[in-house]
């Protein structure tokens, strides 16, 4: 097999340890990427991870404003607020989504690599580029329809326990002598101290996958645990204050004050009107302070959970599509 790129080929001279390569040419990604073609239901299902941030990014800018503009006495914001608060989040997006598409249409062009070695195997393009057998959890041979020379093989990644990171991997293996030949090799290994996989050829060709899409629980979990970082932000400086201590709070004074101090002087004005002392006022923002804080732990810890839950579904699924019934 050295030397003939239609099948899996030994590189270098020694044959003590294994080096096999499995090479897929980039016209059959299609086989093996749904981003193929790239259409803007693709984009968006990109894009919605993203929404709560820029929902949590608004609430918090028109907190600002209307909090400003009350300390200015109802004076209109300044003429490039506006702009900057709804313009901000989605220039922010158009920056972080133009890289992201110049990188995937490089990895539609880009061929598809295995390589097995003795302690690890080889994927390109992958995330994960070298990855140990021990954390190999399945492999699975499909054919593909309409293609009867082509063999879809998807490879099922990640440690044994439960909590770590999973991903999938997927190649075309372009003739049967191809797929017979990695399955035999991978059969041979399965018995050795550190491969724990299965092996699963299919005769028929399976329904296609499930779209990677974002499930609604997840979304549900990240505004919730966003949240929680609201009510952080607002916990923070009554906390401060409240553990710091201040001085009695002045009352307005008689003078009339320069513009720039006017919202300030308002606001002092407005806590002196409040409370009857700094120690009362000192008080109630402790007291706030902790159950904003509390609120927010509780809500942070619940948002990671439903995201946590969320993920461990996807893969239940995932793992029963790859790996063989038990």
């Amino acid at each position: 097999m050295a030397g003939d790129r239609g099948f899996g080929y030994t590189r270098g001279r020694s044959t003590k340890t294994m080096n096999v390569v499995y090479e897929q040419p980039a016209k059959f990604n299609c086989y093996v990427d749904d981003s193929i073609p790239l259409s803007w239901h693709r984009r968006w299902r990109s894009l919605k991870p993203a929404m709560p941030w820029v929902v949590f990014w608004y609430v918090t800018m028109a907190e600002i404003l209307a909090f400003r503009r009350w300390l200015a006495d109802g004076l209109s914001p300044s003429p490039s607020d506006l702009p900057f608060a709804l313009l901000t989040p989605l220039l922010i997006i158009a920056l972080l989504l133009l890289p992201m598409e110049g990188l995937l249409r490089i990895r539609h062009r880009s061929k598809r690599v295995l390589m097995l070695r003795d302690r690890w195997v080889s994927l390109s393009p992958s995330k994960v580029s070298q990855v140990r057998w021990k954390h190999i959890r399945g492999w699975r041979f499909a054919p593909i329809q309409n293609e009867p020379e082509l063999t879809k093989l998807t490879v099922l990644l990640g440690p044994a326990k439960q909590g770590g990171w999973r991903r999938c991997w997927s190649m075309v293996l372009v003739s049967p002598r191809q797929k017979d030949d990695l399955v035999a090799r991978l059969e041979s290994r399965r018995d050795s101290k550190d491969s724990n996989y299965e092996v699963r050829v299919l005769t028929h060709v399976p329904p296609p996958p499930k779209p990677d899409g974002v499930r609604g629980s997840f979304v549900v979990g990240m505004l919730v645990y966003l949240l929680g970082m609201f009510l952080l932000l607002h916990s923070v400086p009554p906390l401060a204050f409240g553990v710091s201590g201040f001085k009695e709070p002045p009352r307005a004074s008689q003078s009339p004050e320069p513009h720039a101090s006017q919202p300030k002087e308002r606001l002092r004005a407005w806590l002196a009107g409040q409370f009857v002392n700094a120690a009362e006022l000192r008080r109630y923002l402790l007291v706030i302070g902790g159950a904003l804080a509390a609120c927010s732990a509780a809500s942070m810890v619940g948002g990671s959970l439903l995201m946590n839950r969320s993920i461990r579904r996807t893969w239940v699924s995932r793992e029963a599509e790859v790996l063989s019934p038990k």
